[in-house]
């Protein structure tokens, strides 16, 4: 009875036509036409016209039929290495918000750092017929750029800068680079990294690279049992932390490959009462300025996360509708936070 129930309820919204809403809404059907495809020609008067006469009827727009007519899904897909990161999150908030203004849907999935796993949602996506796909960092499975080519759908990749591909980030060793300069600065020679798995992971093994290229500038080497790979979560920065400090000769500073692990490693120096005058620990989290305002942190002042849409609406060769922000700028790294002059080595 229930199922029998819905789908005479499905039957009853699909008896709403295009040309009722049109008479409704006092427009032509090819007015209504252009609304539900989003077209730019179409007046703000009359697009709140024929979205109320839509919703006063409950007429539903048939999906298929639209992708037939138009060649596109109004859907984006996007593959993430992991939902657990802030960072990622909210680069996913922005940009489903932005698509959202240009009618587009998201439709989101998760890799977990494996190029295979990242391979399988990016082909489910691409058969689902998404418009196109947003992607992180520049290390994938062999298989997938070249999959993606073949069903001639754009992409973009993000949290990176990859040369010759559309892609919207930063420079990951520029960055590092710039923060241990800073370290370096104020007299630290022992510093550690605790840093995110580099395979297949062009982000962290770039600002593994910063690091490394700015302790050699300055005579420095990143020792080994400084040195410490672990996945980007709070525990494992913890746990590297101790690792770290219960070494006979510890660092004097350590560098964190991203917020959660510097959260874990806070808690743990915390924890020892070590304190920051024996090791300091770079991170960029905001909350965590606020409650230990000695850190240091890395502000990437161009990477807005609503570029991304930008992107790739560009990559896709129209202009978007809906206000979208396509001014990407040039990098910009500024280091923020409170000194750390008083924890001079």
């Amino acid at each position: 009875m229930a199922n029998l129930t819905r789908r005479r309820s499905r039957q009853k919204l699909s008896t709403v036509s295009l040309t009722e809403v049109a008479a409704h809404a006092e427009v032509s059907t090819a007015t209504v036409s252009r609304v539900l495809n989003n077209s730019a020609v179409v007046s703000e008067d009359v697009r709140r016209k024929v979205e109320r006469a839509c919703q006063e009827l409950g007429y539903v727009p048939n999906g298929a039929a639209r992708a037939l007519s138009s060649s596109r899904t109004m859907t984006i897909g996007a593959v993430v290495p992991t939902i657990e990161n802030s960072g990622f999150a909210l680069t996913v908030s922005s940009l489903q918000r932005h698509l959202n203004k240009a009618g587009y849907t998201l439709l989101l999935a998760s890799s977990d750092y494996e190029p295979e796993e990242e391979l399988r949602e990016a082909r489910t996506l691409l058969m689902r017929g998404v418009d196109g796909i947003m992607l992180v960092g520049s290390d994938h499975h062999p298989q997938l750029l070249s999959l993606i080519e073949q069903h001639t759908v754009p992409f973009v990749e993000t949290w990176t800068l990859a040369p010759g591909r559309p892609s919207v980030g930063f420079d990951n060793a520029a960055a590092a680079y710039e923060l241990t300069e800073h370290i370096v600065a104020l007299g630290h020679r022992r510093i550690g990294l605790i840093a995110g798995r580099t395979s297949s992971n062009d982000r962290s093994s770039a600002r593994e690279a910063g690091v490394r290229a700015c302790l050699k500038a300055h005579g420095l080497t990143l020792a080994s049992e400084w040195f410490i790979e672990r996945p980007y979560r709070i525990l494992d920065g913890q746990q590297a932390m101790r690792r770290l400090i219960e070494r006979p000769n510890r660092p004097t500073a350590v560098i964190c490959g991203n917020d959660q692990m510097a959260f874990g490693a806070l808690i743990e120096a915390s924890h020892q009462g070590k304190g920051y005058g024996r090791a300091g620990v770079a991170e960029t989290i905001k909350m965590i300025l606020a409650r230990y305002p000695q850190c240091r942190a890395v502000r990437l002042t161009c990477f807005r996360a609503n570029t991304n849409a930008a992107a790739l609406y560009e990559s896709m060769g129209f202009e978007p509708t809906g206000e979208v922000d396509s001014e990407f700028g040039e990098p910009n790294y500024a280091l923020k936070g409170a000194s750390l002059d008083k924890f001079r080595k």
